[in-house]
């Protein structure tokens, strides 16, 4: 990227949240472009984003590059130029009736995201096989796999855990929640008369799982279950990746199969579109299990050798988007 263009960004997380893929994402850009994170936060001390230790005041530069922009209101920041990303797609729905919002420039790193929101009127532009920029560099050694499963995404109904619920309820197999759950009353509902095989890990970070223990648990799990009810979302998740870090064999279960549609098509998982089907691709999976922890591990080497060249696609088109505002 051109120095100059590069010197006039200030990259802001748009509230002081810690948890979710997008904050994820947040702290892979600081690094990548090894850029401090600023926050618009009332607080002396605002939390991390991921590993991130965000701070209070932006700089004196043009562009402001906000990568985590959710169901808040729209910030706007006085005698700046910004560019907004839009990581999960679901962003834009509160936006859809206000004009300022369609004259912003905005990033997206998904394509189906790009096409739905360009149609809408959306200045929307999209980074051309951006797919996720990854903070792991290694596989991970897991000598000691057990037959079960575990639920690392967000515990909310956005992620339909349910789904994870009913598919191991009474089913004898272990299926640990190890994801984050800062909505407590929706989790307590959820860990309700479920039977004893299907575990809640208890937060020891706040609202957080401690990585350290998500990681053990990964460790030892032979299936990641990843639900959706579908949406824009597509390739993978930071919690699919995850577990294929770990040797975990993904099992999708969505409405919408398209979007998960590398996973069948490199034969690293399973993407089914209910519980019945699930039940049958759980069985396949722990029963061809080394023969799937085998593609995927072939695919996630690739996948972490091939972040530079992914990341200069993200450069390329930043520099592009940048340049028509300075």
């Amino acid at each position: 990227m051109d120095k100059t263009i590069y010197d006039n960004i200030s990259l802001l997380a748009e509230y002081d949240f810690q948890i979710g893929g997008a904050q994820r994402m947040l702290s892979v850009v600081a690094k990548r472009m090894n850029k401090p994170v600023y926050v618009l936060a009332n607080r002396k001390n605002p939390s991390k984003i991921w590993d991130v230790t965000p701070i209070l005041e932006i700089p004196p530069t043009k562009i402001v590059f906000s990568l985590v922009v959710d169901s808040y209101k729209l910030q706007i920041i006085p005698k700046k130029k910004q560019i907004k990303f839009c990581h999960s797609g679901t962003s834009l729905e509160n936006f859809v009736d206000n004009p300022m919002a369609k004259d912003i420039p905005w990033l997206t790193h998904r394509e189906r995201v790009y096409k739905f929101w360009k149609r809408k009127g959306f200045n929307i532009d999209l980074i051309p096989k951006g797919y996720i920029p990854y903070d792991k560099t290694l596989i991970e050694d897991t000598p000691a796999k057990n037959d079960q499963g575990v639920f690392t995404s967000r515990i909310c109904s956005a992620k339909s855990p349910e789904l994870a619920i009913k598919l191991f309820q009474n089913l004898g197999i272990p299926l640990y929640f190890a994801g984050n759950c800062e909505f407590r009353d929706y989790v307590e509902s959820l860990n309700k008369n479920v039977s004893e095989n299907i575990i809640f890990v208890q937060p020891d970070e706040g609202t957080g799982v401690r990585l350290e223990t998500r990681d053990e648990i990964l460790r030892k799990s032979k299936i990641l279950v990843h639900c959706s009810f579908g949406g824009m979302h597509d390739y993978l998740e930071y919690s699919i990746l995850d577990g294929l870090i770990f040797n975990c064999v993904p099992l999708c279960i969505t409405s919408e199969p398209e979007q998960f549609l590398i996973v069948e098509e490199k034969r690293i998982g399973k993407v089914v579109k209910n519980v019945e089907e699930a039940k049958k691709a759980l069985f396949y999976l722990l029963n061809n299990y080394e023969s799937y922890v085998k593609r995927s591990q072939e695919f996630i080497n690739l996948f972490i050798k091939d972040q530079g060249v992914l990341w200069q696609r993200w450069e390329s088109k930043l520099e592009e988007v940048c340049s028509k505002l300075i």
